[in-house]
């Protein structure tokens, strides 16, 4: 991509400051930028001043204002004031899907931690997971057969006593669940059984009040209670379909063909296409012959279908596309932007994207283009935009990696005070 010449730069640079100050608004203030400066990774506000500072291996923004660190190897989670909420004592921690727990990883060991790095689970057992994160429940696998325990370190329900192999995360209140002859089925969190193992051929999760089934090798819908809401005459190419309570669609397929379903069984994207990229709460990127365009809610095509490829739009509905081989940034209506501004401008998200006007200093823009974060760094989000640039490290626990991995054969004997670690 070709940068503009020095008097452009130079025009442009005698401008910043004022339309900086100008752009940097009450709600703008509180925006974080990662950036990277001197081969480490910090976090800064818009003026520019350190809220985590530029000396770790990786920091990635979490949902709810969080962020992943990563240092020598060991991983703490800050908040967006720079506080450290989960201490530099975890070799891997997942990202907290609710308010309150996460999976972790710890000398070998799976571990249920709290928002303060607190052991609240494990490690007497290597097999569980958070079944309900709004209820403090837990899904405990013992000798092939699961159970479940709540955070007083009570059994709601023991390994065995409902002849159930493994669960699944809850959602809205139930969970998929299997029995030790491999059927699936659909559990309270209680434990009972809502739809009985072995009642169609395979049950997908429960959300916006239905649930995917599968009859005759169709895919269809029932409610909570069992009645047939959509029937069973759609395939699903990536697993069982659901309503996602995002954008509130299923993704269907048809003789080859996706589409996107309501909860009532209508389309509100008809069947014609190749497949979807992403969906969002607007409509979805698809792509037909080829190309990738973008259809709203109603079927309406939106954005022509003529770009190599789309990628997802964020709340400023503002994305990347490629064609004819240039990379460039689009509104949802296909119109290209900022072309005349910059020489790359990356992803947009949390408000902002990465931009740069002679491809080595970094600074960050909003939807419109006006600076948010003056361009002086030499990364701003990772360096994805910069081939050969350092890139961020992660640790995730790997079978291959002992050092990071729990032991597969270590378990202990079921007393609460060896596996429960709940504390006031």
């Amino acid at each position: 991509m070709t940068i503009r010449n020095l008097a452009v730069l130079a025009a442009f640079a005698i401008s910043l400051t004022p339309a900086f100050a100008q752009d940097t608004t009450n709600s703008a203030q509180d925006m974080r930028f990662h950036v990277m400066v001197d081969g480490a990774y910090g976090v800064v506000d818009p003026s520019g001043n350190y809220i985590v500072p530029a000396e770790y291996d990786n920091v990635t923004p979490w949902p709810g204002g969080l962020y992943y660190v990563l240092k020598d190897d060991k991983v703490a989670v800050f908040d967006s004031d720079g506080r450290m909420l989960v201490p530099f004592e975890f070799n891997h921690i997942s990202y907290f899907r609710g308010e309150r727990y996460t999976l972790a990883n710890k000398d070998g060991y799976r571990l249920v931690i709290n928002r303060s790095g607190k052991v609240v689970l494990g490690p007497g057992y290597p097999d569980f997971s958070i079944l309900s994160d709004e209820h403090g429940l837990f899904a405990v696998s013992a000798d092939g057969m699961s159970g479940i325990v709540n955070e007083a370190c009570e059994w709601v329900l023991e390994p065995g006593a409902g002849g159930i192999s493994s669960i699944e995360s809850a959602a809205e209140g139930l969970a998929v669940a299997t029995n030790a002859s491999g059927e699936d089925g659909l559990i309270d969190l209680d434990g009972n059984w809502v739809i009985e193992p072995g009642t169609y051929e395979d049950v997908g999760r429960y959300e916006m009040g239905l649930v995917a089934v599968k009859q005759a090798g169709k895919w269809g819908f029932v409610d909570r209670s069992n009645n047939w809401v959509i029937p069973a005459r759609y395939d699903a190419r990536y697993g069982p379909p659901r309503f996602h309570r995002f954008h509130g669609h299923a993704e269907v397929e048809v003789d080859g063909k996706m589409g996107l379903l309501r909860p009532d069984g209508s389309f509100a994207i008809p069947p014609d296409y190749d497949r979807f990229f992403f969906v969002d709460a607007l409509g979805a990127s698809a792509e037909r012959n080829g190309k990738y365009g973008y259809v709203d809610l109603n079927g309406n095509v939106q954005i022509p279908f003529e770009f190599d490829s789309i990628a997802a739009f964020g709340e400023d509905r503002r994305t990347i596309a490629k064609k004819d081989g240039r990379r460039f940034v689009i509104d949802d209506r296909g119109q290209e932007l900022f072309s005349d501004q910059y020489s790359i401008v990356g992803m947009f998200g949390m408000g902002w994207a990465p931009a740069t006007i002679d491809g080595d200093n970094w600074g960050a823009i909003d939807p419109k283009g006006n600076w948010l974060l003056a361009p002086e760094y030499f990364c701003v989000r990772h360096c994805v935009y910069r081939p050969g640039a350092p890139q961020p490290q992660y640790r995730r626990p790997s079978r291959t990696d002992p050092s990071l991995d729990f032991d597969p054969d270590f378990q202990s004997a079921a007393a609460k005070d060896q596996w429960c670690k709940f504390d006031d």
